[in-house]
């Protein structure tokens, strides 16, 4: 397992074993300490049933002369070692024998002459051994006369908490070891999806946009599949709408240059040719060379798009004035394809903010679709509406109407839908454009074999 997989698995391992840690840390802890109040609060009671017999039967006496009695009288009481120490620090009498004799100094000594309960923790002197002490003043008339001590080892604690901790570990390490391969588990779900998505994306890389990632979760990293996944879609779409746009748009070019090619080889041949015959044949090469012209104009526009080069030269503008140079320069097309070009003006729409050339365009784009898609005796009708803070251009011919599928990608660059009719399937999209460019937007309806309707909203 190799980079973020061996990240979260260390992650995972290290957050476990410090958790664990600190919990079996709490829990020798609280261990220990139980046992050593349990010991202390055992001794303490013991201390308090002995000084108390002190207290009432023997204070009269001296504490010298009394002390072996009351130590034996005590002993059967307590399993740990008892120490009689006068006000001096010197020990009296030991029940073990150890210390007869000898001075202490030790802090709960010190407390029990102040009279109050004493209890330290230690180390034994010699042997090392973890003990320990409680002490009780003893009174006399109110008076502390002496110290009496309890001493007990500590060892079986130690040994206590050294099998919790034995037992305990043994727990930790198994815990860690289950825990440990749930992580494993667990980093696979992220990683293997990631390695499938790595390996898709290198396809990808490749050229093979027909990998597919498989979605395992749906979570980030299935709406990361979900958006490669996508993206290879799109760029497939790209493809195959790029192929066709070479494809057709070496068709347009080729078209009216074989034209151009085949009637100047014509002239070249013909010896003798009239002048009249000369113009008619001269004027369709003319033709020819404007569709050329308009072609490559379209494809230039669409590079400027693209590139975002295309600026608007804003100014007041004249619909009305705009249509009718449109409908002008369309009028021969519509004739000769028996299309009637109506024109409904509306006197109450006067000028409007926009570049001239650009309005101008989209409407040599949208008059001329709609001729080329109408049947002859058809009609087309060109006419202004106001809207809220703008005006409606719309373009409604009685054609053949659009595929309800195809409407919505109509828009798009290079489609061209079903048809088979001229044109490299750049017009809408590159009026799509310009429209947006004013601030505006464009709307297509369609009923196929009745007709299209479009309709350009510009602002004020």
């Amino acid at each position: 397992m190799h980079g973020i997989g061996k990240r979260i698995l260390k992650s995972y391992i290290f957050i476990i074993f410090l958790t664990l840690f600190i919990i079996e840390s709490i829990l020798l802890i609280g261990i220990k300490r139980y046992y050593i109040v349990s010991v202390e609060e055992i001794l303490s009671k013991q201390l308090e049933v002995s000084s108390n017999f002190y207290n009432k039967y023997l204070s009269d006496s001296n504490l010298n002369k009394v002390a072996a009695n009351f130590i034996d009288n005590i002993q059967s009481n307590t399993t740990g070692e008892i120490q009689l120490i006068d006000k001096n620090k010197r020990v009296i009498i030991d029940s073990l024998h150890l210390y007869n004799g000898e001075i202490i100094n030790s802090k709960d000594i010190d407390a029990a002459l102040e009279g109050k309960k004493g209890r330290v923790i230690g180390k034994l002197e010699g042997t090392n051994e973890n003990i320990m002490s409680v002490t009780m003043p003893l009174l006399s008339k109110n008076n502390v006369v002496g110290v009496l001590r309890y001493v007990t080892s500590l060892e079986k604690i130690n040994e206590i908490t050294f099998k919790a901790f034995i037992f305990l570990s043994g727990i930790f390490i198994v815990v860690l070891l289950i825990l440990a391969l749930i992580c494993i588990k667990i980093s696979k779900t992220i990683t293997e999806p990631i390695n499938n998505i790595t390996l898709a994306a290198g396809e990808m890389a490749k050229g093979n946009y027909s990998a597919r990632i498989n979605k395992t979760y749906n979570d980030e990293i299935g709406k990361l599949a979900d958006t490669l996944n996508n993206m290879a879609e799109e760029i497939l779409k790209s493809e195959k709408l790029k192929n066709e746009f070479i494809a057709s748009i070496s068709h347009e070019i080729r078209t009216p240059l074989t034209s151009l090619k085949g009637w100047i080889i014509t002239i070249k041949r013909e010896k003798g040719i009239d002048k009249e015959e000369l113009m008619e044949e001269l004027d369709i090469m003319d033709k020819e060379s404007d569709r050329l012209n308009d072609l490559i104009e379209e494809l230039l526009d669409f590079s400027r798009l693209n590139s975002g080069k295309i600026t608007l030269n804003i100014d007041n503008i004249n619909l009305h004035q705009i249509i009718r140079e449109t409908i002008k320069e369309l009028i021969p097309r519509a004739n000769w394809m028996k299309v009637d070009l109506i024109f409904q003006e509306n006197k109450n729409i006067n000028t409007i903010k926009g570049d001239k050339n650009r309005i101008k365009q989209i409407m040599i784009n949208l008059i001329d679709n709609s001729i080329k898609f109408t049947e002859p005796q058809g009609k087309i009708y060109i006419r202004l509406e106001e809207a809220i803070k703008g005006v409606n251009i719309i373009v409604e011919d009685s054609g053949c109407g659009i595929d309800p599928k195809d409407i919505s990608k109509i828009r798009e660059k290079f489609y061209k839908g079903n048809n088979k009719k001229n044109g490299a399937g750049l017009g809408l999209a590159i009026c799509d454009e310009i429209v947006k460019l004013h601030e505006g937007h464009m709307e297509i309806e369609s009923d196929l074999g009745k007709g299209t309707k479009i309709t350009v909203f510009l602002p004020c």
